[in-house]
Formats: structure tokens, sequence, C-alpha cells
């Protein structure tokens, strides 16, 4: 099975990948964003990001947009500071939270192309409701620094 991950309001491709290089996929996002969140927005993204997990969404997931992680969230806000992690995930130190080695080509091709579809989702503009995620509590993976979602640790539940 496929998922693709597709922003709605454009006409480039999306990013379809298998659920192996999904899953490795979203676990170095979230190794990465668990090291660059500071703001309670951005953590709220990485719970968000971690929460697209098929442990969570199941084994019939087949993706996401990205404008979904932005919803009370400036899109180019949120668009900026996930190519950040994505940046810095391509970087291979990022993989050694990992028990797995991944297909490294694979995997920075997949976070380049999600990197390309985040500064097309950051030309948004518009009436954006934002909401306030103080209140809201982040905690990370004593094991990974991944922000978790409902479910535990994305990295926990792939190993």
């Amino acid at each position: 099975m496929s998922n693709n991950i597709t922003f709605r309001k454009s006409a480039g491709p999306g990013l379809l990948m298998n659920n192996s290089l999904t899953a490795v996929f979203i676990d170095v996002l979230c190794l990465s964003g668990g090291k660059l969140a500071e703001s309670d927005f951005q953590k709220e993204i990485m719970v968000r990001l971690a929460g697209m997990d098929a442990s969570i969404r199941g084994s019939g997931f087949t993706g996401f947009d990205p404008e979904d992680l932005f919803n009370g969230i400036d899109p180019q806000e949120g668009s900026r500071f996930l190519q950040l992690v994505c940046e810095n995930a391509s970087a291979e130190p990022e993989w050694k939270g990992l028990s797995y080695n991944p297909d490294r080509k694979m995997l920075r091709d997949a976070i380049g192309r999600f990197s390309f579809i985040l500064s097309e989702v950051g030309k948004i503009s518009g009436n954006i409701v934002l909401m306030d995620f103080s209140k809201n509590s982040y905690f990370q993976c004593p094991v990974h620094g991944a922000y978790m979602h409902e479910s535990g640790c994305v990295i926990c539940n792939n190993s």
C-alpha cells in the first residue's frame, strides 16, 4: 500500500511513498523536530506529524495534506519551521536514533520533495484563525526526544 502526501491547493505532484518509507520518513522528521521545536506551535506541529503514524491511523492510512498540520497555525511560519526540520533531518547524524539503517537515497529524496511541497503550502495567505497552544502539555520521549502523540513515541511504536 502507498501513502501520498499532497497539497490539495497545488497542481504539483505529491510525495508517494510505500508504508515502510513513510514510517522512516516520519521517524526521521520527528527525531529532527524533537531537537528543534522551541515554541508551543512548533511542538504542536511535531505532535501532529507524529500522529500521522500508521500505529494511530491504521495500516490503511493513505497519506495527508501538510496543510492539515497547520490548523490554527500560520502556514508560513509552520512551513518555515518544517523546512528547517527537513534540512536538519537530511543530515545522517539525525538517523542515529533509529534502530535500523534506512535507504539513504530514498529518504533524502522524500525529505527533499516534502520540503518543496512545504514551500508551496507556505505561500498561503488570508484570514487564518490562530490558536493559543500555551495551555497544551507536550512530552518528549525520554529515549528518542521526539514529541509524543496520544499513543506514545512514534519511533518506539515503529521499532
